[in-house]
């Protein structure tokens, strides 16, 4: 994927939540200096249009209850893992006394409840320290994307 359109794509679930439609964002992108063929915008904005509608399902699920697959979104993810999970992690800086919350994600192959998945990004960020002196706080899952053809 192109530089330029890689990061048109970051912009999209904007311009989704804007109500801007795939011919819009289309025009939007060309003011970048993206060219956007029109079948992959449409693709794209489908997985985005996904996201949002599966995020209030994820939300209302239990953070003990396993995720049900009626709340995941399929996706072709760019890693040969099941899940990509996408949330909102909550972190401590203790210098300047700031909590502040970022959006992540990290991938797993196995179903896990919102807990078990907090955990689980808990430990892999002690062990690769993923933001060295910051204490990590807590995590609200947004979204769970499933690789297309992968087992759940």
């Amino acid at each position: 994927m192109p530089v330029l359109r890689a990061i048109f794509r970051t912009a999209i679930p904007d311009f989704v939540r804007m109500g801007y439609s795939a011919n819009r964002m289309i025009r939007e992108a060309l003011t970048w200096g993206v060219s956007y063929r029109r079948t992959d915008m449409l693709s794209d904005v489908r997985e985005f249009m996904g996201r949002f509608v599966k995020e209030s399902a994820v939300q209302r699920v239990a953070r003990d209850a396993i995720v049900p697959r009626s709340a995941m979104t399929e996706t072709d993810l760019r890693r040969l893992r099941n899940y990509r999970v996408w949330g909102d992690a909550e972190y401590y800086n203790p210098l300047t006394g700031r909590t502040d919350k970022q959006l992540i994600s990290f991938y797993d192959d196995e179903l896990r409840t919102e807990e078990d998945w907090e955990d689980e990004f808990r430990q892999q960020k002690e062990e690769a320290e993923y933001k060295s002196g910051i204490e990590f706080v807590s995590f609200n899952m947004r979204y769970v994307e499933h690789n297309k053809g992968f087992s759940y």
